[in-house]
């Protein structure tokens, strides 16, 4: 997940534009911010695997996936995993550098920043990417914490199966943009020592109390 955002980092510092090196410095250090509850959420998913299951490969995520992390906690552990998955979705737009987070580019501050030199081709892959990126972080989100299919609810099989749980996938991904927009419709663009703040303070504090709450009802057992 680290390499979308170093590649944007490095063509903007490339290109010798004074918008695109702000971008790109913005960009890097926004990066820096968010990784933490990032870090947190795939830490507390294979620690409950680990613990539940031992023996799988904790950090692969088809066997997250396969082994929903709400089926192994209690009640503080629930409310801790609401609290990381609270903080996991705010993670989703500073990622995907959407409003209030897209102070890389900033179209009215910096000139379109990271991408102030690039158009044709090279910007068309850009865009690529960064729709490619979507897909992977909220696939992310999925398996770590929404990880369910309809086929085994409905008892559906082969063709079925897979047509069913594809639109539940795509339906799953649609919910987590959808908070996505609100947040943007609702926010506007923030600040870089914001964002710091945010991501730091707030919501990697929500994300260490829910493992904290996850510690403790593994204790309580």
């Amino acid at each position: 997940m680290l390499f979308p955002a170093l590649a944007v980092s490095l063509g903007a510092f490339s290109s010798g534009s004074p918008f695109a090196g702000v971008g790109a410095q913005r960009e890097l250090i926004k990066l820096m911010s968010y990784e933490f509850p990032l870090a947190i959420a795939g830490i507390s998913a294979a620690w409950l695997i680990s613990i539940n299951k031992p023996g799988l490969d904790v950090f692969s995520l088809s066997v997250i996936s396969n082994n929903p992390v709400w089926s192994f906690v209690g009640y503080p552990g629930f409310l801790g995993l609401i609290l990381i998955f609270t903080s996991l979705l705010f993670v989703v737009p500073g990622e995907l550098g959407r409003v209030p987070f897209d102070v890389q580019e900033a179209d009215t501050e910096i000139a379109g920043g990271v991408f102030a030199e690039y158009s044709g081709r090279s910007l068309a892959m850009f865009y690529i990417a960064d729709a490619v990126k979507i897909v992977a972080i909220t696939s992310l989100v999925i398996a770590l914490f929404l990880p369910w299919n309809l086929s085994p609810l409905f008892g559906l099989s082969g063709l079925f199966a897979l047509v069913a749980d594809t639109l539940f996938f795509l339906f799953k991904m649609f919910l987590i943009l959808l908070v996505c927009s609100v947040i943007r419709t609702v926010t506007a663009r923030l600040k870089i020592t914001k964002i710091v703040t945010f991501y730091w303070f707030y919501a990697t504090s929500i994300a260490f109390l829910g493992l904290l709450l996850i510690w403790i009802d593994t204790i309580l057992g």
